[in-house]
């Protein structure tokens, strides 16, 4: 059982994109050029990309609340405005991390292209348009990720059954 465990969270972690690469050392110019790029970047989108989380998971949470124990609307409202001024401070905390990992990614002069197409028409709609695009991405993904852990699992038994192991 505790080899299953291990095993979901090995799955979890690779289908949701783990992996740090938080000892690489960023050049200073491209980190410049990061910093200046996510100001432009998270200018405007910071609330959007809270909102769209939230819709996607407010609503569980605000079904656990109801089922758990009755609320009154102005409670279930009060916990929501915690619910979304916690978002904020974690999606400000995680967006100050996010020019060293742009900047171990990209050059510098790749950055400031960057930077020079989010200036433009275009860029700036894709602004606002792509946490929307995200957020109905991961509605589609989410559902789907109880079968693909569960695929995932069947095939690493099989797997390991063929090597003489048992989970």
């Amino acid at each position: 059982m505790k080899l299953w465990r291990v095993l979901s969270i090995v799955v979890v972690s690779s289908v949701l994109g783990g992996g740090a690469r938080a000892a690489e050392q960023p050049d200073p110019a491209a980190l410049a050029a990061a910093k200046d790029l996510c100001a432009v970047i998270t200018k405007d989108t910071l609330k959007q990309m809270s909102t769209q989380m939230s819709s996607l998971t407010w609503p569980g949470i605000e079904k656990n609340l109801r089922a758990k124990q009755t609320v009154s609307k102005k409670q279930i409202d009060s916990l929501r405005q915690e619910f979304d001024r916690i978002q904020i401070d974690f999606l400000t905390e995680v967006m100050a991390e996010t020019p060293a990992i742009y900047a171990r990614h990209f050059t510098a002069g790749e950055l400031h292209e960057m930077l020079a197409f989010y200036r433009t028409p275009v860029g700036q709609k894709s602004l606002k348009v792509l946490p929307q695009v995200m957020t109905e991405i991961m509605a589609v993904i989410m559902p789907r990720m109880p079968q693909v852990q569960k695929d995932v699992m069947d095939a690493f038994g099989k797997v390991l059954h063929k090597q003489g192991l048992e989970i």
